[in-house]
C-alpha cells in the first residue's frame, strides 16, 4: 500500500478537490500503517514553506483552507474526510512514542480542535465524528511523560502559539478524564503572558466542564467568576465571539443545576436566552437536573410535561429529556417510577439510549435488587443496545454490597472477555469489593495495579482513595493511624470530600475521642477559602451520616444529654429521621438501663413495626439518606440491638418474636440475624433450637455461594469459606456446654470437607474443648501452631493471585445474557417457617492530626492496606485467655501428673509455653491488686 502511495504523487490526472483529498487521505493512512509518519509541522504556514514534503503537502490537501467555490455537500464530504484522517492519524501515533506530543502539535496549530467541537455541537451531524476519536485523542495526549504539565515545562515547542497550546492541552486533560492534570495546565508559568479573551474563555469554558462531570464543584466555583468577567468582555456582536459565549453560559448553567442552585440556574438560561439561544429542550433538561438535586420530583415532571407539549425538537433531545426525568425517579429510590417512564418513553416511539438503562440498572444496584438489575440488564439487547463498562460496574457494585466476590469477580471477568476496558469507577468498585469482604491485601494490589497503568485517567482519585480509609476504619486501626494516611494523601493532592470526613470522624467516634470529633465537626462547616482547610476542598453539609456517627459516640460514651442535643441539631437543620438513628436511639435506651432499658426500647421498636414512620420518606429523600429504608432493611436496623440484647439476657422468646416480626417486613434478612437468634437460643441451653437454626444457615450458605471447582460433593467458594466462623463458635459452645464432644469433631471435619477454614475464634473454642476432653496435646498443637504460629498467618487467598484471576482473558464474543446465582438472604428466608477500644487519655488536637509534615515518613495507599491487614490479623489471631487457663489447667492437672508427657510438652511447644506464662504474670499482678481497688 506504500508503494501505491508513493506512485499517486506523481500520476494523478485528476485534478477535482475530492480526489486529491482522497489520494491525501489514502497516502497518510499508508504511511500510518507502515509505521513511518514523519513529525507533524508547527502549522498549515510553516508546512507551505517547507521544501517538497509528500506529508505535508498531503496534510494541507486536506486540512488547509478550502477553496470558497466549494457548495455545502462538497464541505460535508470535506469535513467527513478530515475527521476520518484524523482518526487514522491518532490510531498511528498511539503506536509510537512521540505520538502524545505530535498529537498536542497538530491540535495546536492545525485548528483540528475546533473541527471536532463544530462537528459536536451542529445538530444531525454529530454522527459524522468517528466512534472513540474523541477518547482516543484525549487519552493520547494525556500520556505526555512524565505528566503533562511537566513536559510542558520542559519539552513544549516554542514557536507554538501559548493560547492555542493551553486550550489544546486543557481540552484534551479537561474532558479526557483528567480535570485536576488540566488544572495544572491551565495555571502553569508557561502561560504567564496574556492571551486572547476569547481563546482564555474557551480553555476555561472546557475546565469548568471537565470538572463539574468529575464533581469537583470547588474547584469549578473558584474559575466561574473569571469565566463570567471574561464572557461579558465579548464582543457579541462578532458571531464567534457569540457562539463562544453561548457555550460558556451553558457550562456554568449545567455546573449551578448540578450543585441545586435553582435559581442561579434561571438566570444563566435567561442569559443565554438573550444572546438568541435555540436549545430545543436544553434548558428544559438543565432545569429538571437542578430541581432533581433538590429533591423535587414534582417539579421535575412539570417541566417535563410543559416541556415536551409546547417545545418541537429532534427525537435525541426528547430522549434526553426522559433520561433527566428517569434519573429524578432513581435518585429517590422510585426505580419504579423510571421503569414507566422507560415504558411509556417506548410507547412514545422513541428508543432508550444506554446512559437511561444504566441508570435504571444503578438504580437496581443501590437497592440490592439482583432480580431486576438482571432482569433489566438482559434486556439491553431487545434495544439494540451493548452493556458498557458503566453497565457491568454497576452488576459488580451490587454483588459487593451483597457481600458475593466470587458473583462479582464473574461479572468482571464477563466485561473483559468482551473487551470492555475498567475505568477509573470499575476499579474502584473492585476495590470496595475486596474491602467489604475483609480481603484488604487483594484491594492493595488492585491499588498498585492501577497505580501503575500509563492511561492516568485510570489512576486513584478521591473515591479510591476513600476505600483506602474505609478499609483503615473497618480494620479497627488506631485514630493516629487514620489521620497520619489523611494527611499524608491531602499533602499529596487528596481532594477531601463528604465521605472522606465522614470516615475520619467514624475513627475517631470510634476510639472515644468525642472532642476531637466535634472540633473535626466544626471544620467541616468552615466555608471553602479558609486557611483553615486542606485546599480545594469545597462546601460540606452535615447530614444524616454525621448525626448518625456523633449520635453514636456520645451514647457509647454514656453522654446522653449531647445525645438529645444531636438530635434536637439534627432537626433544627432539617435533616429527616432514619432507620440507622432509630436504631442508635434503641441502643441508647439498651445501654442506659440493661434491666428496664428492654421494655423501653421493646416499645419503641414495636411501635416503629406497626407504624412504619418513615415510609412517606421513601420516594422523597435521596437513597443515600437512608439505605436501609431504601433496601428494605429499615426493621432490621432498628430491631436488631433489640433481639441482640433480649437474647443475651436469656430471653430466646421475646427475642425470636421480634425476629419473626422483622423476618415478616423486611426482604433482607442477614446471617446476623439468625446468628443472633441461635445465639440467644444457646444462653437458655435450647440446643435443638441451636441445631435447626445451624443447619439452616449451612445449607443456605452452601446453596448460595457453590464453588465451580466442586464435583463430587458440595464446597464453598473462594471468597466465603469464613462466612460460618461466628455460627459455628456458637455451636461449638452449645455442645460443648452440655459435653458434647463428638457432634463438634464431626461439624469440624464437615465443614473443612467443604472447603470451609476457621478463624481464630473457632480455634480457640476448640482448644478450649481438646482440652476438657483430655485431648492435651492436641490442644497444645492448635495454640503452637496454628495461633502463635511464626509466620504471618492470613487465611485469605494469597494477593498475587489477583492477576492469575484476570488471566490472559481474550475477545471471546459479546455475551449479553448473565445470570445471577441467587443471594443468601432470599436463600435464608425461603425456609422461614421450619473488643473495645481503650480509652485515651491524652485527647489530641485536630491541627496535630493534620499536620502536613509529620517527623515519620507516610505509608502509601497500597502499603497502607498491606500494613493494616497484617495488624488485623497479628491481633486477631492469638490464644484467647480463656483457652490459655484451660492450658495451664490441663498443664498442672492431668499432663502434671505424667512428667514425661509434661516435659514433651514444655519441649516442643516453646510459644505456648511462654504464652502460658504471660498469662499466669498477668493473672497474679490483677489479684494481688484486686484488694487495694476493692479498699479505694
Amino acid at each position: 500500500m506504500l508503494e501505491l502511495a508513493e506512485q499517486l504523487h506523481f500520476h494523478d490526472p485528476i485534478k477535482s478537490p475530492g480526489h486529491r483529498r482522497s489520494k491525501a487521505s489514502v497516502c497518510i493512512d499508508a504511511l500510518g500503517l507502515a509505521g513511518r509518519l514523519p513529525p507533524i509541522p508547527l502549522s498549515p504556514s510553516n508546512a507551505s514553506t517547507r521544501p517538497f514534503d509528500a506529508f505535508a503537502t498531503d496534510l494541507l490537501t486536506i486540512f488547509g483552507p478550502p477553496p470558497d467555490i466549494l457548495s455545502d455537500e462538497h464541505m460535508e464530504k470535506a469535513t467527513r474526510s478530515k475527521l476520518q484522517t484524523l482518526a487514522n492519524l491518532v490510531d498511528a501515533w498511539q503506536r509510537t512514542p512521540d505520538g502524545p506530543q505530535q498529537a498536542v502539535t497538530f491540535l495546536a496549530g492545525w485548528d483540528v480542535l475546533e473541527l471536532i467541537n463544530v462537528s459536536q455541537e451542529e445538530r444531525g451531524r454529530r454522527d459524522t465524528i468517528p466512534k472513540g476519536l474523541r477518547k482516543a485523542l484525549t487519552r493520547l495526549v494525556g500520556r505526555l511523560a512524565p505528566s503533562p504539565s511537566e513536559w510542558l515545562s520542559a519539552s513544549a515547542p516554542a514557536d507554538l502559539d501559548p493560547g492555542l497550546l493551553r486550550r489544546a492541552l486543557v481540552w484534551s486533560l479537561a474532558l479526557g478524564e483528567q480535570p485536576l492534570e488540566a488544572l495544572k495546565v491551565f495555571n502553569h508559568s508557561a502561560f504567564a503572558a496574556a492571551v486572547s479573551d476569547d481563546l482564555e474563555v474557551l480553555a476555561l469554558t472546557d475546565l469548568v466542564v471537565g470538572l463539574t462531570r468529575a464533581r469537583l464543584f470547588a474547584d469549578a466555583e473558584a474559575l466561574s467568576s473569571r469565566l463570567e468577567h471574561l464572557v461579558d468582555k465579548l464582543n457579541m456582536s462578532d458571531p464567534r465571539s457569540g457562539q463562544i459565549a453561548l457555550s460558556a453560559w451553558r457550562a456554568l448553567a449545567r455546573l449551578s443545576a448540578e450543585q441545586g442552585r435553582t435559581d442561579q440556574t434561571y438566570a444563566f438560561i435567561e442569559r443565554l436566552q438573550r444572546l438568541g439561544w435555540d436549545g430545543g429542550l436544553e434548558p428544559a433538561a438543565i432545569m429538571m437536573r437542578s430541581r432533581s438535586q433538590k429533591n423535587e420530583l414534582g417539579a421535575v415532571a412539570q417541566i417535563f410535561r410543559e416541556s415536551m407539549a409546547t417545545v418541537a425538537a429532534t427525537d435525541r433531545d426528547r430522549v434526553r429529556l426522559w433520561s433527566e426525568l428517569i434519573w429524578a425517579h432513581v435518585r429517590l429510590n422510585d426505580v419504579e417510577g423510571g421503569l414507566r417512564a422507560l415504558d411509556n418513553l417506548v410507547k412514545a416511539g422513541l428508543r432508550p439510549n444506554l446512559a437511561i438503562l444504566n441508570t435504571l440498572l444503578s438504580g437496581f444496584s443501590m437497592r440490592t435488587d439482583i432480580d431486576g438489575a438482571y432482569a433489566l440488564f438482559n434486556r439491553f439487547s431487545t434495544f439494540d443496545l451493548t452493556p458498557d463498562v458503566v453497565s457491568y460496574t454497576s452488576l459488580v457494585a451490587l454483588h459487593s454490597r451483597l457481600r458475593d466476590p466470587e458473583a462479582a469477580m464473574a461479572v468482571f471477568r464477563q466485561s473483559l472477555s468482551n473487551d470492555i476496558a475498567p475505568d477509573r469507577t470499575a476499579w474502584t468498585a473492585m476495590m470496595d469489593l475486596f474491602v467489604e469482604a475483609g480481603y484488604f491485601a487483594l484491594a492493595a494490589e488492585i491499588y498498585a495495579y492501577i497505580l501503575a497503568q500509563p492511561n492516568r485517567a485510570v489512576r486513584p482519585d478521591t473515591a479510591c482513595t476513600n476505600v483506602v480509609l474505609k478499609a483503615i476504619v473497618a480494620s479497627g486501626a488506631s485514630y493516629e493511624t487514620m489521620f497520619g494516611f489523611f494527611r499524608g494523601a491531602i499533602a499529596s493532592g487528596f481532594r477531601p470530600d463528604l465521605k472522606s470526613y465522614t470516615l475520619a470522624l467514624q475513627s475517631l467516634c470510634a476510639s472515644g475521642q468525642m472532642e476531637t470529633a466535634e472540633e473535626l465537626v466544626r471544620e467541616m462547616q468552615l466555608q471553602p477559602g479558609s486557611s483553615l482547610l486542606p485546599r480545594h476542598r469545597g462546601v460540606l453539609s452535615i447530614d444524616v451520616y454525621i448525626i448518625g456517627i456523633l449520635l453514636h459516640g456520645y451514647l457509647t460514651a454514656g453522654e446522653t444529654a449531647k445525645g438529645r442535643a444531636c438530635l434536637l441539631d439534627m432537626r433544627a437543620r432539617g435533616i429527616g429521621e432514619s432507620s440507622v438513628i432509630y436504631g442508635l436511639v434503641v441502643g441508647s435506651y439498651l445501654r442506659a438501663n440493661p434491666v428496664d432499658g428492654i421494655a423501653a426500647a421493646s416499645k419503641l421498636a414495636q411501635e416503629f413495626l406497626d407504624t412504619s414512620p418513615l415510609e412517606p420518606q421513601r420516594r422523597t429523600l435521596p437513597v443515600r439518606h437512608d439505605l436501609p429504608l431504601a433496601r428494605g432493611t429499615a426493621p432490621i436496623s432498628v430491631a436488631f440491638p433489640l433481639i441482640q440484647e433480649l437474647g443475651r439476657n436469656m430471653k430466646a422468646v421475646h427475642a425470636l418474636q421480634f425476629f419473626r416480626r422483622v423476618l415478616d417486613e423486611s426482604v433482607h434478612p442477614p446471617i446476623k440475624l439468625y446468628t443472633t437468634l441461635m445465639d440467644g437460643y444457646r444462653r437458655v441451653a435450647d440446643d435443638e433450637s441451636v441445631s435447626r437454626i445451624w443447619k439452616h444457615i449451612h445449607e443456605a450458605i452452601l446453596e448460595a455461594y457453590p464453588s465451580k471447582d466442586s464435583t463430587t460433593h458440595a464446597m464453598i467458594d473462594t471468597y466465603h469459606r469464613e462466612a460460618l466462623c461466628v455460627p459455628f463458635t456458637i455451636f461449638i459452645d452449645s455442645f460443648s456446654d452440655r459435653g458434647a464432644y463428638q457432634p463438634i469433631v464431626r461439624m469440624w471435619r464437615t465443614l473443612a470437607a467443604e472447603g470451609f477454614v476457621f478463624d481464630a475464634s473457632n480455634w480457640n473454642r476448640f482448644g478450649i474443648v481438646s482440652c476438657r476432653w483430655n485431648q492435651v496435646e492436641q490442644a497444645f498443637w492448635i495454640a503452637e501452631h496454628v495461633l502463635l504460629r511464626a509466620d504471618d498467618v492470613n487465611a485469605h487467598p494469597d494477593p498475587s493471585a489477583f492477576a492469575r484471576e484476570l488471566g490472559p482473558l481474550g475477545k471471546v464474543g459479546h455475551s449479553l445474557t448473565l445470570r445471577p446465582r441467587t443471594p443468601i438472604h432470599i436463600i435464608l428466608k425461603r425456609e422461614r417457617k421450619q473488643g473495645q477500644t481503650p480509652f485515651q487519655y491524652r485527647r489530641p488536637t485536630l491541627a496535630s492530626l493534620l499536620d502536613p509534615t509529620p517527623d515519620e515518613p507516610l505509608a502509601g495507599p497500597a502499603e497502607m492496606l498491606t500494613n493494616t491487614h497484617n495488624m488485623r490479623a497479628s491481633l486477631y489471631w492469638r490464644p484467647h485467655s480463656a483457652f490459655l487457663e484451660a492450658l495451664d489447667k490441663a498443664l498442672r492437672s492431668g499432663a502434671g501428673a505424667d512428667s514425661k508427657l509434661r516435659g514433651t510438652l514444655i519441649k516442643d511447644h516453646p510459644r505456648t509455653m511462654e504464652a502460658i506464662h504471660r498469662w499466669r504474670q498477668v493473672k497474679w499482678r490483677d489479684i494481688r491488686s484486686a484488694p487495694a481497688q476493692r479498699k479505694s
